[in-house]
């Protein structure tokens, strides 16, 4: 094998696709962790911790409207003049409410949001739970007593394992398919695979999206064809390199049918524009080149040959892709190169016109 055509093996596809699918568990996790910190950052921005005794004076004192009881932390919103008063002015008896706050309580109670997002607009605390039944047992009634609007009910903590699971690995997950939906579908739009497969890695994309061949065994299939050519005055047609091995290197598939489906366009008097990309290193060789040529030579409805140097302006598009170029380290090929790529091939065309001999058969 040309030792420049290995980069186009399955071995080189295999790294770029696993680095693709690294790079998109990478981004999930960073995303995942960003948006957890933000969220928590959100939470927190107002809240002071405070140990579980100053939250239970708290309560005894009257300062505390609602308080949300997670299985991590709960969450204490004082009422808004609860830093400002004092025990003087205190109600009078220990379960009414403060005035003015009875009818944010009873709005509250009844699950209606003004009054949440009221208190969360404003300072608030948190704190350790503390787990012990016996404790729940006397912090709820102690609560009910004072007019403290609490919930949801308490829930046994979950497990660090499922903790984790839930927090990270799910979302993570989540992202990942998400990422890789979105790659794929871009990349089916560019002609590249998940780790930035392209024309010359096509053996990986090729093989899992083959499209419609051409089939000259079914008969069904040459009627539907045959239709379609009876509509059709010209076919532009890329031969992208004649030797079958390095086709299939290139592209991932045998050039047969395709070779078949040119041979058929001339059968049925089809013009034909042979296009042929040189790639230096990879379809530059005059061996293939001349092949190429006769190959051409034995069509006689081919109207057009355009031999065109590659390029390498497609390497933007897949950087802002975020996609790995197949063919980074492939130079251009030169005009000049082009052109004598091109002299080569009418050569070919000349002998198998001319019933010269082959230049490369012993």
């Amino acid at each position: 094998m040309d030792p420049k055509n290995k980069r186009n093996s399955g071995g080189g596809n295999n790294n770029k696709n696993l680095m693709g699918i690294v790079s998109i568990v990478l981004w999930a996790l960073i995303i995942v962790l960003m948006v957890n910190y933000v969220t928590s950052m959100a939470t927190t921005r107002q809240s002071t911790e405070i140990d579980y005794s100053e939250f239970v004076q708290m309560v005894r004192d009257d300062k505390v409207a609602w308080v949300v009881m997670e299985s991590n932390k709960y969450t204490i919103y004082p009422k808004p003049d609860a830093a400002a008063q004092t025990q003087s002015a205190r109600p009078e008896t220990a379960d009414s409410p403060i005035p003015g706050l009875e009818g944010l309580i009873q709005s509250a109670e009844s699950g209606t949001d003004p009054w949440k997002q009221q208190l969360k607009g404003g300072p608030s605390y948190y704190c350790a739970p503390i787990a012990s039944d016996s404790e729940i047992a006397r912090l709820i009634p102690l609560m009910e007593e004072h007019g403290v609007v609490y919930g949801p009910p308490y829930v046994e903590q979950l497990s660090p394992i499922i903790s984790l699971l839930i927090s990270y690995v799910l979302p993570v997950i989540i992202m990942v398919v998400l990422f890789s939906f979105l790659f794929r579908n871009m990349s089916s739009k560019m002609g590249g695979g998940l780790g930035g497969v392209g024309k010359a890695n096509a053996k990986v994309y090729v093989e899992k999206k083959t499209g419609v061949t051409f089939r000259d065994a079914d008969t069904a299939y040459l009627e539907q064809l045959d239709r379609l050519l009876a509509s059709t005055c010209l076919v532009m047609l890329d031969l992208k390199q004649i030797d079958d091995e390095k086709h299939r290197l290139l592209t991932g598939r045998p050039n047969r049918n395709i070779l078949q489906f040119a041979e058929y366009l001339d059968q049925k008097q089809i013009p034909m524009w042979i296009r042929h990309v040189v790639v230096p290193g990879i379809t530059d060789n005059e061996k293939d080149l001349y092949h190429l040529g006769r190959f051409i030579g034995t069509l006689k409805y081919v109207k057009a040959l355009d031999v065109l140097p590659y390029h390498d302006m497609g390497k933007v598009k897949y950087k802002n892709l975020g996609m790995i170029y197949p063919l980074e380290d492939v130079p251009p090929m030169s005009k000049e190169g082009a052109v004598a790529a091109k002299k080569i091939i009418l050569h070919g065309i000349k002998d198998v016109r001319t019933g010269a001999p082959d230049l490369f058969c012993s």
